[in-house]
């Protein structure tokens, strides 16, 4: 197993097997969903999008104890939610919100996104993405699933 860890899932299906394949289903379909969702939002420069489906991918990518990826998507969400603001892209009560998760985001998330806040990165943590889902679909076939 190289990215996928199935503790959580297993725990939360109490061992019924047809659950555990249920939302290993459902899981393989949205890595599909939010690989072209984010790309399709990076062409898009939809930065406000983009931070609200990394948000959404994150929950599911953390079930599946994929944490490398949840903690790159994290950053993805929060280095769009810091170009929202700083583009002024988005109405001044959403703008005041990601202003407030920004502040609140740990220290270290801060730091990177101050320091990466580039189209380039995006770019960067959406391969990564792409790798990490890859290598996740080979986790689970691996595992018969």
């Amino acid at each position: 197993m190289e990215v996928i860890d199935l503790s959580y899932v297993k725990s939360v299906a109490d061992g019924d097997e047809e659950l555990i394949k249920s939302l290993i289903e459902i899981f393989k379909e949205q890595l599909s969903e939010y690989r072209e969702g984010l790309n399709k939002l990076y062409d898009e420069e939809d930065w406000h999008g983009m931070a609200l489906l990394a948000h959404k991918a994150k929950s599911s990518i953390l079930s599946m104890g994929m944490t490398e990826l949840g903690e790159a998507m994290k950053k993805l969400e929060m280095l769009c939610k810091y170009i929202c603001v700083q583009l002024q892209s988005v109405d001044l009560q959403t703008a005041k919100r990601f202003s407030e998760q920004l502040d609140s985001a740990p220290e270290y998330v801060r730091l990177w996104v101050s320091d990466n806040n580039s189209k380039k990165n995006i770019q960067d943590l959406i391969f990564f993405y792409i790798l990490q889902s890859e290598k996740a679909k080979s986790d689970l076939k691996e595992l018969h699933y």
